[in-house]
């Protein structure tokens, strides 16, 4: 881990390339897929991965919740988290799917020893499971990830899931852990009113998109905590989600920000949202797509016939980092949903793609976080936080699977801190 957080070469096995040579073949790697893809996006891709040693040396800054920061002070960086958090519409999104059931819990009650386990496997039963509106002990948990060797988190929470800036600034301070707070918008079933589906008529593009330019240039709910980087949530990928997009696009190429595209259901519509994208005019080797699928999807019945089903699968993946796009892959904190019988078939498939991924060269174009998204996941819970990237990220890649130092660095230090930095 120590290796991992100084930087400094180390090796498994056989004696490590020297730096600069390993370098020259990733990149090398990446800009042969790339090209296969779109060949505009190879320069562009080799201009944004920086200067040796992993971080950009042209004057770009990290815009954290406590003021701009150099790209060498990122350090090892979890991409896709949530800190003060309203996850209630999930609850509202997904109830419907659930069997009848027979258990001892009611949607007011509070997350305790007596339901730990039941919410473990049902989390919408309560809402109180998915908030993390606990200052302190979000505090706590950002405390434990930067003892284990966390320098910065990428807050994905946005106005409608987002439960205060001025607190992500006050645990920023107390913990030393950088915070990049994040503008755009969630799926449209998690908005405020102004922004929700019925108003995207009247609203259009312009109104999304200064919301999002207000947040970054003047700060977040009058706080002066200023946004870093641009979500977009994509559901139903209606007209609402459709502005909100395009916006968040748009306020990319301004800004020269990057932004996370998080595929609800799958990646079916990334092909249409890297073309709104593109469109827009923001730059594809800035865009990481979430929540892209890694696994065949069986359903329930299916995978219980026939449990081969279910199975490592990297093509959709593939598809969008042949764009120049980053992919986020989240060692999650298990958050189940057994009344509608989504399953938890464990993570070996996933990770076992996501390995492949890395060993096919696209080690340049990948992050990681937990996905960290309610009180069901804390420390305080029984769950890992922030930290199961130290619990299980780092040890499965390192490990397990045989994923090199170099390749974690680059996945955990590199690409957070050249994303995260902008001109």
């Amino acid at each position: 881990m120590d290796k991992l957080r100084a930087g400094a070469p180390a090796g498994r096995g056989a004696a490590e390339k020297p730096a600069a040579e390993k370098r020259a073949v990733a990149e090398g790697q990446v800009a042969k897929k790339l090209a296969a893809g779109n060949p505009a996006a190879v320069s562009q891709a080799a201009e944004n991965r920086g200067a040796a040693g992993g971080q950009p040396s042209d004057g770009r800054a990290a815009m954290t919740v406590c003021g701009p920061v150099a790209p060498g002070e990122i350090g090892l960086a979890s991409m896709s988290e949530h800190v003060m958090y309203d996850g209630g519409f999930l609850r509202e999104r997904l109830l419907g799917r659930l069997r009848p059931h027979s258990l001892p819990i009611s949607e007011g009650d509070k997350l305790c020893l007596e339901n730990v386990g039941i919410l473990q496997k049902n989390c919408v039963l309560a809402w109180d499971a998915l908030r993390q509106d606990d200052e302190a002990a979000m505090q706590k948990e950002a405390m434990l990830f930067g003892r284990l060797g966390g320098g910065a988190i990428l807050d994905l929470s946005v106005c409608g899931t987002r439960l205060g800036a001025a607190a992500l600034r006050r645990i920023s301070e107390a913990t030393g852990v950088r915070i990049v707070a994040s503008s755009g918008f969630e799926a449209a079933d998690a908005r405020p009113a102004e922004f929700s589906e019925a108003s995207a008529g009247s609203a259009g593009v312009g109104a999304y998109l200064a919301h999002i330019r207000r947040e970054i240039g003047e700060g977040i709910d009058g706080t002066g905590v200023r946004a870093g980087h641009v979500y977009a949530g994509l559901l139903d990928f209606g007209p609402a989600e459709e502005c909100a997009l395009r916006a968040a696009a748009r306020a990319c190429g301004e800004s020269g920000l990057s932004m996370t595209v998080k595929l609800w259901r799958g990646a079916g519509c990334a092909g249409r949202a890297m073309k709104i994208l593109a469109e827009e005019g923001a730059d594809l080797a800035r865009v990481i797509f979430a929540n892209v699928p890694l696994t065949t999807t069986p359903g329930f019945a299916d995978a219980l016939r026939d449990p081969t089903l279910y199975r490592p699968d990297t093509e959709s993946a593939k598809a969008i980092l042949a764009r120049g796009c980053s992919i986020s892959y989240e060692f999650s904190n298990m958050m189940g949903l057994e009344l509608a019988d989504v399953y938890n078939a464990g993570d070996w498939a996933p990770i076992s793609a996501l390995v492949a991924l890395i060993r096919e060269g696209y080690a340049a174009q990948i992050v990681v976080g937990t996905g960290c998204a309610g009180k069901i996941a804390l420390h305080q819970s029984g769950g890992e936080g922030f930290c199961r990237l130290f619990y299980r990220g780092i040890p499965v890649l390192r490990d397990a699977a045989g994923v090199s130092d170099y390749a974690l660095r680059l996945i955990m230090r590199r690409n957070p801190a050249t994303l995260l930095s902008a001109r």
